[in-house]
C-alpha cells in the first residue's frame, strides 16, 4: 500500500512537470489589430534577441489576432511583425527580469500608410537614415540625392566630405568595410573608390563611431561598414536601374542585381558600369617668402574621361540550421584619362614670366577581393563559431606628362620644361580570422577571436625630366611590410536598465620599409592594448529613453603613401611626398549620448590624438611639397544635435548641427607652439510623401574649418530630388538635381605655412542633373533563416524587410 501510494504520488508530479515547466517559462504574447482596431489574422511575429538582433523565433497571428512566443532566457528582447498590405512594426526594447512571472503583453496596431519602427527611427515610413545604440544606419537606395556610397556618407549626421577627405564627427582617419572586409587604400584613392560604388549596389551603410573591441583598431575617425545587396528570396529576384547624368559633361550609369535561391542554395550576383567625363576650374595663388618675392597666379582646366567596371558574385550554402559556407569574389577595372591645360603667371624672378600648362595623365586600377567564411551555431542561445579567410590585391599604374612653356613678359623666346613617367603601385592583403560567441546564465554573453593580417605594399616609379633638351632620368622603387597579429575578448551583460559591455583588444605589429638606399629603410615592432567600454541606462521603462557612455582607443598606422620617400608630381609646382620615418598615431575617445526613441540625439565627444598624422606644406624653390607627417597632439572637443521634426503629415524635416573645438600642439619641425580654432556644420533634410511622389531636398552650410597648416573654406550647397512609383512599385522613376545653385567649391588657404602663403580652389562638375529608371523583378517569396553569424557582423543578423 505504502508503495502504491508513493508510486501514484510520483507520478501525478511527473505529470504536472512539463505545465509546471511551461509556466515558468517567460512568454511574449500580444494582439495584432488594423487601422480599425479589428483583429488582424496571419500577420508574421519575429522574435530578436538584443542587443544583437539574432532570429530566436517566430510564429503567425491567430484568427482572434493573438500570438505567443516563448522566450529561451532572460534579457532583452523585441519583436517585428509585418503584414501583407501594412508597414513594419517594431517594438520597444522588452526587458525580462527574473522575478517576472510572466512575460509582457503587446498590443499592436498596424498602419497601412505608416511603419512604426522602434529602433531611434527617424519617422514611421521607410527611411533613408535609422538611428540605433551605438551607430547610425543609412538607405542609400532610399536617398533621393544621392548617387553613390559618398554622395550618401555627405547625408549621415556628423560625417563630412568636404575637400576628397571622410570623416566622422571631425576625425579623420576612417577605417571603411565592405561586407566584412577592411578596404586598405590611401585617402585620394578610397574617395575614389567611394564615388565610384553606385547606390543601386548598396543595401546599406553603418557607421560607428566608438566601435567595439570586435573590429580592427585600425581608425581613429571610427568605422564605416557598407553592405552590398544580396538576395533575400527563393526563387529568381533582382533589380534593374540606368542612370543618364547631365552636367556639363555627361555621364552614363548602369547597374543590375539578382539572385537565385532554394533555401539552402543562395547564389547572387551585382554589376555595375560607368562611361563619362568630368571638368574642374582649378585657380592657384602663392606668394612665396617674407616679403613675398615670388608669386605664383595660375588658372588651369582639368578634363577627365572615365570608363569603370565593378561586379561582386557570392553563393551561401546552408547544409542545416547550425551550418553556414559563403564564398564571395569581387572586381573592379577603372580606366581614367586625364588632360589640364591653362596659363598663368609668375612673378619675382628676373622678369614676370608668362607659363603655358599642358599635364596629361592616364591611369589604369584593377581591385579584386576574395572571401571565404564558415560558422557554426551549437543552438538557439547564440553559441557561434565562425572562421574566415580574405584576400585582396590593388594595383594601379599611372602615366604622366606634365609640360610648361615659360615665356619672360616682353620676349618672343620661350623655354620648356617637361616631366613625364611611368608610377605603378602593387598592393597585396592576406587575412585570417576567427571568432566565437558564447552566452551564458542568461543575460551574460562572452565574445572573443583571434586574427592574423598581412599587407605587401610594392611602388615604382620612373621619370624623365626635359630641360630645353636637356634630359635627366630617374627611377626608385619602396617596399612596405606589414603584418598584424590581433586577439581580443568583449564581455556582455544586461542588469535591469543597465547594460554593460567591456572588451580588450591586443595588437602587435611588425612593419619594415625599403627603398632604393639603405638610409630610407625602416623596421618597427610594438605591441598594444585597445580597449573599450561601453554602459548604457534605460531612463524610463519602455527604453524610449536612452543613456550611453563609451570608451575605446584607436591607433592609425601609416600605409605605404605616407611612407613612400619619393615624391610624385600633380603638376609643374605641386608635388607630393611621404616620409619613411612616420609613428603610428593614437587616439583615446570619449562619448555621452542621449538617445530619444523618435529620432533625437544629443553626443558630447572628446578625443586626445597622439602623433597625428596630417599633410603639411613645404614650400622649396617656387614648388610645394604636399607631404605626410605627424604633426603633434591634437585635443577635439565635439557636439552633435540631430533629430527630426514631423510638420505635417506629408512633410517632415530632418536637421542637424555638429559643433567642433580644436587645440592643437604642433611638433616643433612644424613650427611648433599651439593653435585653436572651432567650426560648424549645419545640413537639413526635407522630405515630402505625396500619395506615390516623394521629394526631398537637402542643404548643407560648413564653416571655416583649420587644420594644422591651412583651413578650408566655408562653403554651402543644396541638393533636391523627386520620385515616381509606378506598377506596383516595380518600377521607379527618379529625377535629382546635385548642386543646385553651383556654390560647392574647395578651397583651401595656407595659414601658419612658414614660407608660403595663398589657396588652391576648384570648382568641378558639381551641378548635374541625373534620370534614374530601376525594375524591380520577382518570381520567390522572402526566405527566413536563423542566423549563425558572429555579434561582431550584426548587420547580418538583421532581417530587412523593403
Amino acid at each position: 500500500m505504502l508503495f502504491q501510494s508513493i508510486r501514484s504520488r510520483m507520478i501525478g508530479y511527473l505529470c504536472l512537470l512539463p505545465g509546471t515547466l511551461l509556466a515558468r517559462q517567460k512568454m511574449i504574447r500580444g494582439t495584432i489589430a488594423d487601422e480599425n482596431n479589428l483583429p488582424l489574422p496571419g500577420a508574421a511575429i519575429k522574435l530578436y534577441q538584443l542587443p544583437d538582433s539574432q532570429l530566436r523565433g517566430s510564429t503567425l497571428s491567430t484568427a482572434d489576432g493573438t500570438f505567443a512566443l516563448p522566450a529561451p532566457q532572460e534579457g532583452a528582447w523585441s519583436i517585428q511583425v509585418t503584414a501583407l498590405g501594412y508597414g513594419i512594426y517594431r517594438s520597444e526594447r522588452l526587458l525580462l527580469l527574473p522575478s517576472d512571472t510572466s512575460g509582457p503583453s503587446l498590443q499592436v496596431q498596424m498602419s497601412a500608410t505608416a511603419t512604426a519602427l522602434q529602433a531611434v527611427t527617424i519617422s514611421a515610413r521607410q527611411e533613408a537614415i535609422e538611428r540605433e545604440p551605438g551607430r547610425v544606419v543609412l538607405h542609400p537606395g532610399r536617398m533621393l540625392t544621392a548617387g553613390n556610397a559618398w554622395e550618401a556618407l555627405e547625408q549621415a549626421p556628423g560625417v563630412q566630405t568636404g575637400n576628397d577627405r571622410l570623416s566622422i564627427k571631425g576625425k579623420d582617419h576612417v577605417a571603411i568595410w565592405i561586407d566584412d572586409r577592411p578596404v586598405t587604400m590611401d585617402e585620394t584613392a578610397l574617395a575614389d573608390y567611394l564615388k565610384n560604388l553606385p547606390s543601386g549596389l548598396l543595401d546599406r551603410i553603418e557607421i560607428i563611431a566608438q566601435p567595439p573591441a570586435q573590429y580592427d583598431a585600425t581608425g581613429n575617425g571610427g568605422l564605416i561598414r557598407i553592405y552590398l545587396k544580396k538576395g533575400k528570396a527563393k526563387g529568381l529576384n533582382g533589380t534593374l536601374q540606368s542612370e543618364n547624368i547631365q552636367g556639363r559633361c555627361t555621364r552614363l550609369l548602369q547597374n543590375a542585381t539578382a539572385n537565385f535561391s532554394t533555401g539552402r542554395l543562395n547564389i547572387y550576383a551585382n554589376g555595375s558600369n560607368y562611361n563619362g567625363d568630368g571638368i574642374a576650374d582649378i585657380t592657384t595663388e602663392r606668394r612665396y617668402g617674407k616679403n613675398e618675392a615670388q608669386q605664383l597666379h595660375q588658372q588651369t582646366t582639368a578634363r577627365t574621361h572615365m570608363d569603370r567596371v565593378m561586379g561582386t558574385l557570392g553563393a551561401e550554402w546552408i547544409p542545416s540550421k547550425r551550418d553556414r559556407w559563403s564564398a564571395t569574389a569581387s572586381y573592379m577595372y577603372r580606366k581614367l584619362r586625364q588632360n589640364t591645360t591653362g596659363e598663368g603667371l609668375q612673378q619675382g624672378t628676373v622678369s614676370d614670366t608668362l607659363t603655358q600648362v599642358q599635364n596629361g595623365n592616364n591611369s589604369r586600377t584593377v581591385n579584386q577581393d576574395y572571401g571565404f567564411s564558415y560558422s557554426h551555431s551549437w543552438d538557439t542561445s547564440g553559441r557561434v563559431v565562425q572562421l574566415r579567410a580574405d584576400y585582396t590585391a590593388y594595383d594601379q599604374e599611372q602615366s604622366p606628362l606634365n609640360e610648361t612653356r615659360f615665356r619672360p613678359q616682353g620676349y618672343e623666346a620661350t623655354s620648356r620644361e617637361a616631366l613625364s613617367g611611368n608610377t605603378n603601385a602593387e598592393i597585396k592583403v592576406y587575412a585570417l580570422k576567427a571568432d566565437m560567441a558564447w552566452p551564458f546564465a542568461g543575460r551574460h554573453r562572452l565574445e572573443g577571436g583571434v586574427k592574423a593580417g598581412w599587407s605587401r605594399n610594392r611602388y615604382t616609379a620612373a621619370y624623365l625630366m626635359d630641360n630645353d633638351g636637356n634630359t635627366l632620368r630617374t627611377s626608385g622603387s619602396f617596399r612596405y611590410n606589414e603584418s598584424i597579429m590581433a586577439a581580443y575578448l568583449d564581455y556582455r551583460t544586461i542588469l535591469n536598465k543597465w547594460s554593460l559591455q567591456l572588451g580588450l583588444r591586443l595588437e602587435h605589429t611588425a612593419t619594415t620599409g625599403s627603398a632604393d638606399s639603405s638610409a630610407t629603410a625602416t623596421s618597427r615592432r610594438y605591441l598594444n592594448a585597445f580597449p573599450a567600454v561601453f554602459l548604457g541606462y534605460a531612463i524610463d521603462n519602455s527604453s524610449r529613453h536612452c543613456l550611453q557612455l563609451s570608451y575605446n582607443r584607436r591607433i592609425d598606422r601609416p600605409d605605404y603613401t605616407d611612407l613612400n620617400p619619393f615624391a610624385w608630381p600633380q603638376d609643374r609646382y605641386t608635388y607630393r611626398a611621404g616620409d619613411a620615418g612616420l609613428l603610428p598615431c593614437l587616439s583615446d575617445n570619449l562619448e555621452l549620448a542621449y538617445l530619444l526613441k523618435d529620432g533625437c540625439s544629443v553626443t558630447l565627444s572628446y578625443s586626445r590624438i597622439q602623433n597625428d598624422i596630417g599633410t603639411v606644406v613645404v614650400p622649396v624653390a617656387d614648388r610645394v611639397y604636399l607631404q605626410a607627417a605627424n604633426t603633434g597632439i591634437v585635443d577635439r572637443w565635439g557636439c552633435l544635435l540631430e533629430g527630426t521634426l514631423k510638420l505635417r503629415p506629408w512633410w517632415q524635416l530632418r536637421p542637424s548641427l555638429m559643433l567642433q573645438y580644436i587645440s592643437s600642439h604642433n611638433a616643433p619641425e612644424w613650427g611648433g607652439g599651439a593653435w585653436y580654432g572651432g567650426y560648424a556644420v549645419l545640413n537639413a533634410t526635407q522630405q515630402f510623401f505625396l500619395g506615390t511622389w516623394t521629394a526631398e531636398l537637402f542643404t548643407e552650410y560648413n564653416t571655416r574649418q583649420p587644420y594644422a597648416q591651412y583651413e578650408d573654406a566655408p562653403v554651402w550647397y543644396m541638393h533636391a530630388g523627386i520620385s515616381k512609383k509606378l506598377w506596383k512599385d516595380k518600377v521607379n522613376i527618379r529625377l535629382n538635381m546635385r548642386d543646385l545653385w553651383h556654390t560647392r567649391i574647395d578651397r583651401q588657404d595656407y595659414r601658419r605655412t612658414p614660407g608660403v602663403e595663398g589657396y588652391t580652389s576648384r570648382t568641378w562638375d558639381t551641378r548635374s542633373v541625373t534620370l534614374l529608371l530601376s525594375y524591380k523583378f520577382s518570381s520567390g517569396r522572402k526566405k527566413e533563416n536563423a542566423s549563425t553569424t558572429m555579434p561582431g557582423h550584426e548587420a547580418q543578423q538583421r532581417i530587412k524587410e523593403e
